[in-house]
């Protein structure tokens, strides 16, 4: 149910008040037409089935086989064959912030492709690099939901990288609201518990803040958002890794008040995302290099896989 997870972030998006002209998204299977669903055509993110997340239709760039690893490696590096259609790029500069959410199965230091193919945090690693070369980011945010996901932002060394991780190494990621009628789990944890954080803010969203260029998505502190992770009800551990973020904006971060952090970074222009899921004190995220703090935020285009 993979791509359900997906398409549950893909409709927080929309309600954020991001575009489809800045979403690439990556389907490895189709769920709306897939013979077992007992719901043709929908894709639910309760349930309730109060909402169908495919009632306004769903724009997928890549769908079933056309998501492969080398696929999704071209949408980051833009390194695609003459011709190739716009909508199926990621139009991205070295003023762009880009975010990567990628949601699947995989294990330390990977993540699979229609479990016949899988990608290394090394192969990641490389990609960011030709990407940084090439112009392609000025900030990144990669976020991904998967079993001991911490590990696959491991080998990172390019500078402009903040990254976050479902679960630590040794952790499982699971899954969240088994569905009887439908006969699956409907969404991730992790995913569940940013979407339940955003859509509340977007409940409390003024007009002038969605109309923006990236609507809500752009204004949120990302320390907040990393705050209200619970380890005890995702049953993981976040993970953090933001020293390659912080190397590269200590002279360029804009500081701004507000929401009761210091130096807040909000990066909104020029964004994009690639989309290729008790009560506890315990600390809601883990970091590795050097802690975030309560400091930092990000958002822009979307390629999502």
């Amino acid at each position: 149910m993979q791509a359900a997870w997906r398409t549950v972030i893909l409709g927080l998006y929309w309600r954020l008040g991001v575009p489809d002209s800045q979403i690439v998204l990556m389907l490895a299977d189709d769920i709306p037409c897939n013979a077992r669903n007992a719901r043709p055509g929908g894709v639910y993110h309760s349930t309730t089935h109060t909402i169908d997340l495919c009632a306004n239709g769903l724009e997928v760039d890549y769908k079933n086989e056309e998501v492969t690893v080398g696929n999704f490696v071209r949408v980051l590096t833009g390194r695609h064959p003459p011709g190739w259609p716009i909508s199926k790029r990621l139009g991205s500069s070295n003023t762009s912030r880009v975010l990567i959410y990628m949601t699947g199965h995989g294990g330390d230091e990977f993540l699979k492709f229609h479990n016949h193919e899988e990608i290394s945090s090394e192969d990641l690693a490389h990609t960011l690099q030709d990407m940084k070369t090439a112009g392609r980011y000025q900030d990144l945010f990669f976020v991904v939901d998967t079993c001991q996901g911490g590990t696959l932002f491991r080998r990172f060394r390019t500078p402009g990288v903040l990254a976050v991780g479902s679960s630590g190494q040794g952790e499982n990621s699971f899954a969240h609201q088994n569905d009887m009628v439908l006969g699956v789990a409907l969404v991730d944890r992790f995913t569940d518990a940013s979407c339940q954080y955003l859509h509340k803010l977007a409940d409390r969203a003024t007009a002038p803040q969605l109309s923006s260029p990236l609507g809500l998505l752009s204004q949120v502190p990302l320390s907040m958002l990393l705050g209200s992770y619970n380890p005890v009800q995702l049953k993981s551990t976040p993970v953090l890794r933001s020293d390659l973020f912080e190397a590269s904006r200590e002279d360029e971060a804009e500081e701004v008040g507000g929401l009761g952090d210091r130096n807040v970074a909000y990066l909104s222009k020029g964004s994009y995302i690639t989309h290729a899921n008790t009560q506890a004190a315990a600390p809601p995220c883990r970091g590795t290099g050097s802690d975030l703090g309560p400091q930092k935020t990000l958002l822009n285009k979307t390629a999502i896989y």
